[in-house]
């Protein structure tokens, strides 16, 4: 049997106390827990086993009853397994360690208990300052932010590759909201949290430069997504695609995919219904964009160096997702990121607003490793 080296053996110490960290943070300041809880923890296959574990022994510790299921990816919502449906519709609290928390994201779930989906799929990535940071201070964050976003009337996003899109706000969008409790649009919980509410493309035209093409975790695809070698352009006009310039290689490879996509699951493929930004600075990914597309895009979209619009299906978020690196977005004309810098924060007005917060300081410095 090969023995692990000093130097590894305190490596991972070092790892597994960071990601206790992580677990109790994200079972107190996230899910809630307290003596006598049910926590329902779903997982798929290529979750880390020592993470969960560490998950389990956290809970445990704090009174909390656990049950831990397994299972495999599902191709889409349609053929969910009615045991785990039952399973998480009946728990008190669920966490998704599994792609069926992506799934049921933007879509009616039974039961009243608290279900999150989790962005922590290693070990590393529960450990990390990302994962580390109170639920109540990455909540102050995202709630400053979408104040000022809902403030406006007007929109335009740029980037370095070519895109330039300008939109307004819809009458739904323009109508108040509650500041108080989930403000990004998911009918779940998220951990950590990362990006606002989605906003509409139907009242946008313009340009979107293309690089990425990555599933949004509604349906599993083959390939899931593709990357372009060079960007190529798509004219918008209120949503809808209505022309692509580029390399024609490049122009045909998105063509194609955009169509087969839309084939496979009855919805327009050239359709841009929505976009986000990423609003967490602490975000990152330890996955690139040529490792695998899907976990990239799930770990680094939270970043304020990503953008993403929704496409293929009017109703958001679709089924593929375009991301957009270091854009500068103008509400109203005022800059709320600029070149992937999410540059509100700055403003001496808001860091007023935000004074007092405990461990609000690190939640604030942007990390730039986003895995491109």
């Amino acid at each position: 049997m090969n023995e692990i080296t000093p130097i590894h053996a305190e490596q991972l110490k070092t790892l597994e106390r960071d990601a206790r960290a992580g677990a109790r943070n994200l079972l107190i300041s996230y899910l809630k827990v307290k003596q006598g809880s049910e926590l329902l923890i779903v997982n798929e296959p290529t979750m880390d086993r020592r993470a969960v574990e560490i998950l389990e022994e956290e809970a445990k510790a704090l009174g909390v009853r656990v049950l831990t299921m397994w299972t495999d990816r599902f191709k889409g919502p349609e053929v969910l397994s009615n045991a785990l449906v039952k399973a998480f519709e009946a728990a008190e609290i669920t966490l998704f360690n599994h792609q069926v928390g992506g799934m049921l994201r933007l879509l009616p779930i039974g039961g009243t208990g608290l279900k999150c989906f989790s962005f922590a799929d290693s070990l590393e990535i529960l450990g990390s300052q990302f994962c580390r940071v109170p639920y109540e201070v990455s909540a102050a964050i995202l709630n400053v932010v979408q104040k000022q976003l809902d403030s406006a009337r007007s929109w335009r996003i740029t980037c370095p590759a070519g895109t330039d899109l300008t939109g307004s706000l819809t009458a739904e969008e323009l109508a108040p909201k509650p500041l108080k409790g989930r403000t990004d649009g998911f009918t779940l919980l998220t951990f950590p949290l990362g990006v606002h509410r989605p906003f509409s493309t139907f009242q946008a035209s313009g340009q979107l430069a293309v690089r990425w093409l990555t599933p949004s975790g509604i349906h599993e695809f083959d390939p899931a997504g593709i990357r372009l070698a060079e960007p190529v352009v798509m004219d918008i006009d209120h949503g809808r695609v209505t022309g692509v310039s580029g390399r024609p290689e490049e122009v045909s490879r998105l063509k194609t995919y955009l169509e087969a996509v839309g084939r496979e699951v009855g919805k327009d493929p050239y359709i841009v219904n929505s976009w986000h930004a990423g609003l967490n600075p602490l975000a990152f990914s330890p996955y690139r964009d040529t490792d695998s597309l899907e976990r990239w895009m799930f770990m680094a979209h939270s970043n304020p160096r990503l953008v993403h619009f929704h496409t293929v299906g009017e109703v958001q978020p679709g089924e593929m997702s375009v991301p957009v690196l270091d854009p500068t977005i103008s509400m109203d004309g005022d800059v709320i990121w600029e070149r992937g810098r999410l540059v509100l924060l700055e403003r001496e007005d808001i860091k007023a607003s935000l004074e007092g917060i405990p461990e609000l300081g690190d939640a604030l410095v942007q990390t730039h490793e986003v895995g491109v």
